[in-house]
């Protein structure tokens, strides 16, 4: 319940609004919507992208966990479609560098959330930005907004 503290926390400030989650868990739309209800933030999402959400987008009859980073580069995919959204306007947030890596390679902002020590080089290696808690967030896109005004 932490977490949702500080995604409400962060969510009360108005600072930035959450359009996409991609579901690392459950493999289904209907799961995770249950998940974000559980936790009541369900409507701070625009758009949930899922395995089979995915899947559907691209016309396949399932999207495999495994190969992860080919699964994870359909999500991301998946998710800049749906948004109408370029690379380099989007933002990622992860706890495993695996799952950053193919959102960096798309040109995509990565963010590491550092829960575990021992995943903190990972992450330094697939992360532009790297934060210890969600509350710090706010100040990485407002980071990011100044970087893409100057491009």
């Amino acid at each position: 319940m932490h977490l949702r503290n500080e995604i409400l926390s962060l969510e009360s400030q108005k600072s930035f609004l959450f359009s996409h989650i991609i579901a690392p868990g459950p493999p289904n739309y209907k799961s995770m919507i249950q998940e974000l209800r559980f936790l009541h933030i369900d409507r701070l999402f625009n758009y949930v992208v899922t395995r089979d959400v995915t899947a559907k987008h691209f016309g396949l009859s399932s999207l495999p966990f495994f190969p992860f980073h080919e699964q994870r580069r359909k999500l991301y995919e998946c998710a800049l479609a749906m948004a109408r959204c370029n690379p380099n306007s989007a933002v990622v947030i992860g706890d495993m560098g695996r799952e950053l890596k193919p959102a960096k390679e798309l040109g995509i902002a990565t963010v590491g959330l550092v829960t575990y020590k021992a995943r903190k080089n990972e992450l330094r290696n697939a992360s532009d930005f790297l934060i210890s808690s969600i509350t710090q967030l706010q100040n990485v896109l407002l980071e990011l907004d100044k970087t893409q005004l100057t491009r």
